[in-house]
């Protein structure tokens, strides 16, 4: 006999309920919102400005449009060979932000933005293994052609 299943419960994914009061205090969604902000803010002004004047391939992907099964807190990613830009919702719904730098052309300007999180916890310089140009190599060879843009 074959096993079956009447249940079609799919939970909601973790961004998605670190951004609604049904799942989080106001305290948490509050901070979470100021998170999303800080992070957007900063992908705008690297996309509309900084990539411009220093074009170079650049790796974007919007998990929430194109999730990933083992990765379920992933939001979104911004990298390159200098800069590593990534949201993501931990397990107590808590929007974070990982960073890095390698020799990156507007780090300046980025750490400018950080100021005012500087003694958060949800915002972290984040070391890639073994190094960023690495783990950039590695991400173009394992990731799909459509998550690359050449400035």
């Amino acid at each position: 006999m074959k096993r079956t299943t009447t249940n079609t419960y799919t939970p909601k994914p973790r961004w998605e309920k670190a951004l609604s009061l049904n799942y989080v205090d106001p305290q948490t969604l509050e901070s979470n919102k100021e998170t999303l902000e800080l992070y957007n803010s900063a992908l705008l002004l690297v996309n509309t400005e900084l990539m411009l004047a220093f074009p170079e391939l650049s790796y974007e992907r919007d998990y929430r449009q194109y999730p990933v099964q083992d990765i379920p807190g992933a939001v979104h990613c911004f990298m390159t060979k200098t800069f590593y830009w990534y949201l993501a919702c931990d397990e107590c719904d808590f929007f974070i932000i990982h960073y890095n730098f390698s020799d990156c052309p507007f780090e300046a300007e980025i750490r400018k933005l950080l100021q005012p999180f500087s003694n958060s916890p949800f915002t972290t310089q984040f070391k890639l293994q073994p190094n960023l140009v690495t783990a950039f190599k590695r991400i173009s060879r394992l990731e799909d052609s459509k998550f690359f843009k050449a400035w």
